[in-house]
C-alpha cells in the first residue's frame, strides 16, 4: 500500500512486514549540488573501499546517495496493526507531527485516515482465512 496526497505519504516499512510508516518529503537541498559543493564550499570527495564515495568538511560526511533524488523524506509516524484489539496503533517519532504546517497535519489526517481504514479491512480479511 502507497497513499500520497502532496507531500505526505504512507508506505509499507522495509524493516517489518505489515507495518507501515507516514513521511513527509521535502526538496533535497543536495540534489544537483555535488560540483557547487566542491568547487564552492570547500568539500573533497572522498572514496570508500566498497567503491562508494562522499563528500568531506570539517568532519561532516555526506554519502553519495544523498545527491541521487530531487527529494527527500522523514518517518513522522508508524502505523502497528493491534491485532489483539483489532486497531491500528500509532506511534510517532518525536515532536514531528507537531511541526507540521496546519495544510500539512490536515494531509497527513487524511493519509492517516486512509491509511487505517485499508489496514483495518486486511485485517478483517486475514483474519477470516
Amino acid at each position: 500500500m502507497n497513499i500520497r496526497i502532496d507531500n505526505i505519504e504512507c508506505r509499507q516499512t522495509i524493516y517489518k512486514e505489515r507495518e507501515y510508516e507516514i513521511v513527509k518529503w521535502q526538496v533535497n537541498q543536495y540534489y544537483g549540488n555535488e560540483e557547487k559543493m566542491i568547487n564552492e564550499d570547500g568539500y573533497t570527495k572522498v572514496k570508500y573501499d566498497n567503491g562508494d564515495w562522499g563528500l568531506n568538511k570539517d568532519f561532516h560526511t555526506i554519502n553519495s546517495s544523498c545527491f541521487k533524488n530531487p527529494e527527500t523524506c522523514y518517518v513522522i509516524a508508524w502505523l502497528k496493526p493491534n491485532r489483539k484489539e483489532p486497531d491500528v496503533n500509532m506511534e510517532t517519532v518525536g515532536s514531528r507531527m507537531l511541526e507540521l504546517e496546519q495544510s500539512e497535519l490536515s494531509t497527513f489526517m487524511r493519509v492517516y485516515r486512509i491509511a487505517h481504514e485499508l489496514i483495518m479491512e486486511e485485517m478483517r480479511e486475514n483474519e477470516s482465512e
